[in-house]
């Protein structure tokens, strides 16, 4: 299902890129012919020798960077117009370049420890035109365009190997353990009467027990633990002697039902329980599944920071220039109408969701290519006035006032995006706080790490609204965009800390950052 999901994704990726591609092509060609030529190369493909120099420009400034490694136009007359990043690329494609080509098909090819994506499609930009040299025969029916795009698909796929392999891994393991437990059971009823091989395979299965990654124990009829490996110890974060002879009920709820998984989240850890009953007791087998769902999520999260940031860097463009032109436009009119109403408030009205269009596009910019994060020292309290100074046109508003509990002086982290962060937290908590309301700060060391605090006593958020908190484009509010949230955890990742939230409905919020201290 994994590599379905993956395959799928590519191939949708490269279906909208191509037609980005067709799209520029067209565009160029009608700025170099004008657009009533434009539509005449669309019907009868004349050969204009001024197009080719153009189109392998236009091709070749997409291949120079990101995940296109080629782009190639071709016709079932024989043109071929190839751009390569790497000419090395020449060797898989040969086969494919022979054609005869195909609609909406996709492949992946290996090369070199690299994977490949190829997908083709018909285009409407005519491939003969760029080929002046040749004889062309206009009474012929129009020949069939295709346009093939290559992708680099090497970090999707290895990946997806990684998360395959330690799959399989665990899984095997689980089935020698399986295997080794009944064929010592066997041997133990075997040669109940021989106490010297006896004592040596006790000594054996408990040194194996005590070696096994993963955690297992057995309880009585009770409920109580009488047994349980070192494993367990390490999942639980307790020592065994706090561990035996406890009822289980203390550390997980034991009733569900046996023979099958269940997934337990315990702290900050992802667990995968098996209950499997026996004579008179119950064996209890636990993983840590904290790594694989962190590949999981990560791989998840690739791939949406993908889609998004290919269409975040196509669009940005696309639509700033227009917007700005409108913005323009709301401004004259404004000043012009000055001293008319309504005129006055539609184009002031006009003026502000068009800065507020441009602050969407810059959280979908920032949320797809994060800047990198360079860190250094500097004060926390001279840091945290001027955020404040920068919030105080909201918080006389709300007549709010702010409360400082520093038990650090200094800190180190990249001072910019740290700013960012804690002033998206920060509005949140003015927007959800009551007038005359207060919003405490604090800050102060727990081990190895720094400990910042952003507490109001607002309105709170429902544990479903808990739930989405950090999830993309989710918003409870009328005009956020829901990135909001999604930056501020992007940014405390890349600083290789974590973020949480404790919020009751009508309580208030209180989000807990840590941060490494170095």
């Amino acid at each position: 299902m994994q590599k379905k999901a993956i395959y799928q994704h590519l191939k949708l990726a490269s279906s909208s890129i191509s037609r980005g591609i067709e799209a520029s092509l067209f565009r160029g060609m009608m700025f170099m012919g004008g657009r009533m030529m434009g539509e005449q190369m669309m019907r009868h493909h004349p050969p204009l020798p001024f197009l080719r120099p153009r189109a392998k420009e236009i091709l070749e400034d997409l291949v120079k960077e990101g995940d296109v490694l080629a782009i190639i136009l071709a016709d079932n007359q024989g043109h071929i117009l190839p751009i390569f990043r790497d000419n090395k690329l020449q060797t898989p494609l040969k086969q494919i370049l022979q054609g005869p080509f195909q609609e909406a098909e996709f492949k992946i090819l290996s090369f070199n420890q690299h994977y490949l994506a190829v997908f083709s499609q018909q285009t409407r930009i005519p491939v003969s035109s760029f080929f002046p040299e040749q004889t062309h025969d206009f009474s012929a029916p129009p020949p069939k365009n295709y346009l093939l795009l290559v992708l680099d698909a090497t970090h999707h796929l290895v990946l997806y190997q990684k998360f395959q392999k330690t799959l399989f891994m665990q899984i095997g393991f689980l089935i020698l353990l399986a295997i080794f437990l009944i064929t010592i059971t066997t041997a133990y009823l075997r040669r109940q009467e021989k106490s010297e091989r006896l004592a040596s395979l006790e000594t054996f299965h408990s040194k194996l027990l005590d070696n096994l990654p993963d955690g297992l124990l057995t309880i009585d009829q009770k409920g109580i633990i009488n047994a349980a490996n070192p494993a367990l110890s390490k999942i639980l974060d307790s020592p065994l002697k706090e561990i035996i002879g406890q009822p289980l009920a203390r550390f997980f709820d034991p009733e569900f039902p046996s023979q099958q998984w269940k997934e337990l989240e315990l702290g900050t850890k992802k667990l995968e329980i098996l209950k499997v009953p026996l004579s008179g007791e119950e064996l209890f087998l636990l993983r840590d599944r904290t790594e694989i769902k962190k590949m999981e999520e990560e791989l998840i999260q690739n791939q949406n920071l993908a889609t998004i940031g290919r269409f975040a860097t196509g669009m940005a463009h696309e639509i700033r220039n227009p917007l700005n032109a409108l913005k323009g436009f709301a401004q004259f009119f404004a000043q012009k109408f000055a001293q008319e109403e309504p005129a006055k408030t539609y184009a002031k009205t006009m003026v502000q969701e068009a800065d507020r269009l441009n602050r969407v596009i810059t959280d979908l910019l920032t949320f797809a290519k994060p800047q990198k994060i360079e860190k250094r020292v500097f004060s926390l309290k001279p840091f945290l006035e001027e955020i404040l100074r920068l919030l105080q046109f909201d918080l006389q508003n709300k007549n709010l006032n702010f409360k400082l509990d520093l038990k650090v002086e200094t800190i180190k982290a990249d001072q910019d995006s740290l700013k960012q962060a804690l002033i998206n937290l920060l509005l949140n908590s003015i927007q959800a706080s009551k007038p005359e309301g207060i919003i405490e700060i604090a800050a102060e060391r727990v081990r190895e790490q720094i400990c910042l605090k952003i507490k109001d006593y607002g309105q709170g958020m429902t544990k479903e609204e808990l739930k989405e908190a950090f999830t993309p484009f989710f918003t409870t509010k009328e005009q956020g965009t829901g990135l909001g949230l999604a930056i501020v955890q992007q940014i405390i990742t890349r600083h290789e800390g974590q973020i949480k939230i404790n919020s009751l409905p009508g309580k208030g919020t209180e989000v807990i950052i840590y941060l490494p201290y170095e």
